[in-house]
């Protein structure tokens, strides 16, 4: 008896130590994957910058005269402006991204350390439960409660963080296509007052790059969505989710002629808003959820604790 109870308290000293590690790679794994996406999305930037400013410059020194009463060149500097710092953004999260990426790996190296902690300690709580079966059968159906309490508040914080890091992939792609409605739109807008070819094709291209996304968007909206069966959250999201896919649905099987293009737009950015309010409320409910969930197992886990402890 009091060498399982030396084994289990040695165990539970491990399990501690394993999940502060454990708190610390996810809070770790959370910062990955923004800053992937926002590495990614700058990455996308740079690139569509120094594309425009490529074409900027052909146009503007093939022809200086037009450039200068056209106001092109002075949209040429403001392009190489904004793609130095642009390109020095992306260098800078580049870096945070890199060294995220170190520390991580030696974290997880680390957390292997723990690897058979858990299941050892199944073993011996498994040899307490006989114990006790033998002993004091009359406590073994509390040991089954708690038990029990236990694995219900882990299966809760898993479905919680499932659905935490898809809300944050969702809203990342929901931002980027927003960003790109918004960039078509100002590209419209200079088309408009005179920008030509140029501005022509750079509105076409933020607005075929958008309508890529609202395949991407819809497919992940599903997920989420069927991620959130279950929970009391889902039904937030009912009302906005299945508006959202019906504009998106406008945009992706319709071709729009150029003068309704702008009302398109407004309608699907207008839309995107609703949506995007709408994950972040579920989203931050999620999180306190979870929180919570979080709180509860601490309380079982101590309960376990003490009960195995008084029971030895």
């Amino acid at each position: 008896m009091r060498a399982l109870n030396a084994r289990l308290n040695e165990l539970n000293q491990k399990r501690h130590e394993r999940d502060v590690l454990s708190k610390r790679l996810e809070q770790l794994g959370r910062q990955k994957l923004l800053l992937a996406m926002r590495l990614e999305a700058l990455q996308n930037e740079l690139k569509e910058e120094k594309s425009n400013l490529e074409t900027l410059e052909k146009v503007t020194f093939s022809s200086v005269v037009n450039a200068l009463l056209s106001g092109k060149v002075e949209k040429l500097e403001a392009e190489k402006e904004k793609v130095y710092k642009d390109q020095l953004k992306y260098e800078q999260t580049k870096d945070e991204y890199n060294q995220l990426l170190r520390e991580l790996d030696y974290l997880s190296g680390k957390l292997r350390e723990y690897d058979a902690v858990e299941q050892s300690y199944l073993h011996v709580v498994a040899d307490v439960e006989k114990q006790i079966l033998k002993y004091k059968p009359s406590e073994a159906a509390s040991l089954r409660v708690i038990l029990g309490e236990k694995e219900s508040h882990e299966k809760e914080i898993r479905q919680c963080q499932e659905a935490i890091n898809l809300a944050t992939e969702v809203l990342s792609e929901l931002n980027m296509t927003r960003k790109n409605l918004e960039k078509a739109k100002l590209w419209g807008d200079y088309d408009v007052s005179g920008g030509g070819t140029v501005a022509t094709i750079q509105k076409y291209a933020y607005l075929d790059e958008a309508q890529e996304q609202l395949h991407k968007i819809q497919w992940m909206l599903r997920k989420y969505h069927n991620e959130l069966e279950g929970l009391w959250m889902k039904r937030i999201v009912d009302m906005e989710v299945g508006s959202f896919l019906e504009v998106a649905d406008d945009w992706i099987e319709g071709v729009f002629e150029d003068r309704s293009i702008p009302n398109a737009v407004q309608k699907l950015l207008d839309s995107l808003d609703k949506l995007i309010a709408k994950v972040l409320e579920v989203d931050e409910a999620m999180r306190k959820t979870s929180g919570e969930a979080r709180e509860k197992l601490e309380m079982v886990d101590g309960k376990l604790e003490t009960f195995l402890t008084d029971n030895f």
